[in-house]
This record gives C-alpha cells, structure tokens and sequence, in this order.
C-alpha cells in the first residue's frame, strides 16, 4: 500500500528552516520610572534575541531561504554580499514576512573570530594542587552556554547566560529592592563566602610569589592563608571606602552580569 502523499502546505512545512529555530529570548525588562527614557527601535540590542538565518548562494538569488515565501532581492542580496536575516513574524496580517538584517550580530562575531582570540572564563581562586595544571575553560561549553530551553539548564548549579546573579541595568526599582532584600536574609552566608573568597586570593597572591622569588616548586603546595577576624574586617572597611576594589569581589561572589 502506498504511502498517502502530502499536500504542498505539508510539505512545506515538514521541510521548513524554521521549525529549527529556537525560541527567541526575552529582552531586560524596561525600568519602571516616571523619568524620560530614551529609545531607539533600530538601536542595536546588546545581544542577539533571535537566530540568524543563512541560505545557500544556488537558493539565495532565487529569494529561496525555506520559509513560507521567497524574500525580495532588494532586502536581501541588494544590501549585502553575504546577507544573513532574522524572522519577526512568519506571517504577518498583510501576508508578508516580517524579517530584518542579522549582519550586525553576525559581523561583530565575524570580525571577533578573526582576530583568533579564545574566549576563556576568568580563571577562580583555586584550592588545591591538582587545580593549577587545569587548562581555560570556554564559556561555549554546554554547562555554562545554557539559553532557557536547553538540556544543561535543567542540571543543578547550571548557569543561564553565563551568570546565575540578575542583571542590575536592566531592574527596576521595584525589583533591586526585593534583591536588595535576599541579600540581606543571606547576609551571614554571603560574609562566610566573601571570607573564603578573600583566602583563596591571598593564597593564590601567595603562591604566585613565592614562584616569582624562585621559593617554590611547581610540584609543591602551599599552606591556604586562614584570617583572623580583625584581618577580615580590615578588608570590609576597605571594600567600603574603595568602589574599584569591591566592585570585581562583589561580581565575583554574588555571579553578577558585568
């Protein structure tokens, strides 16, 4: 018995681009403020929100880019040698696709790539010997590059967007009060973290110099540096008075957005 065949509609989209793509993310909220802000719908957004689509050159000069309908020439190949797009709206009450131009994310990647620079995470103060030899770890690895449909979202500790802390720029009033407030419920959890945290700093200073002064081997360990409680609030007073000092150790231990 034959197969039935399906219709040109189902066929079209059974083989269409675009049930690949992902779901486009979810831009920072916008400040709850009497004040005047200012806006730009052309502006650059700081980073991508939705997936930049490409086509092969034998499909591109027919306007072919798998989607519902072809695109017109004069938005696409007439403006960009290599033109890369991405969809608003498949379809649209006018029956047209809603795209615009992705080459401004795509070519500020582009131009970062050939420069040959590897993206590394910066690298934490570590605790033991058997951490020194470890090589730079990408923040493209699946347990970091989480957006919020993937699988390595759902893992434990996982990192959305790199970072588990919010993005302070983009809160409203409303909502860096009710941080500000967590905060101050984990305030003897944060002062044990930030303490440890400052150890692992003056250990690692240590090490450093001790190998600079040719007083240590790369095979031997150090002994972690233990502050008193007069040393620890010496440094709160200097994190206080000094923004440059506590603003990397405060990102550093609430893993804010910088």
């Amino acid at each position: 018995m034959a197969a039935p065949k399906l219709s040109p509609t189902a066929n079209l989209l059974r083989n269409s681009r675009l049930f690949a793509l992902p779901t486009p993310l979810t831009t920072a909220p916008r400040p709850v403020t009497s004040k005047f802000v200012n806006e730009s719908s052309s502006a650059t957004l700081p980073h991508p929100t939705r997936a930049a689509i490409e086509t092969p050159p034998s499909a591109l000069y027919q306007g072919d880019w798998g989607l519902k309908r072809a695109l017109p020439a004069k938005s696409t190949i007439e403006r960009s040698s290599k033109p890369v797009i991405r969809i608003n709206a498949l379809d649209t009450f006018e029956h047209v696709t809603d795209f615009d131009s992705a080459g401004d994310h795509t070519m500020t990647l582009t131009k970062f790539q050939e420069l040959h620079i590897p993206v590394s995470l910066p690298q934490t103060a570590r605790k033991n010997q058997t951490s020194y030899g470890k090589g730079h770890e990408s923040p493209f690895e699946l347990r970091y590059d989480n957006i919020s449909n993937s699988e390595g979202a759902k893992e434990l500790d996982a990192k959305l967007y790199r970072q588990s802390g919010p993005w302070l720029g983009g809160q409203s009033e409303v909502q860096f009060q009710a941080y500000l407030q967590s905060l101050r419920r984990r305030r003897p959890e944060l002062l044990k973290q930030l303490r440890e945290q400052y150890e692992n700093k003056l250990t690692v200073e240590r090490r450093s110099k001790a190998q600079d002064e040719g007083g240590l081997d790369a095979d031997q360990t150090i002994e972690p540096v233990k502050v008193t409680d007069e040393e620890f609030q010496a440094y709160l007073k200097r994190l206080r008075t000094n923004k440059r000092l506590a603003g990397p150790e405060l990102s550093r231990l609430l893993d804010l957005h910088t």
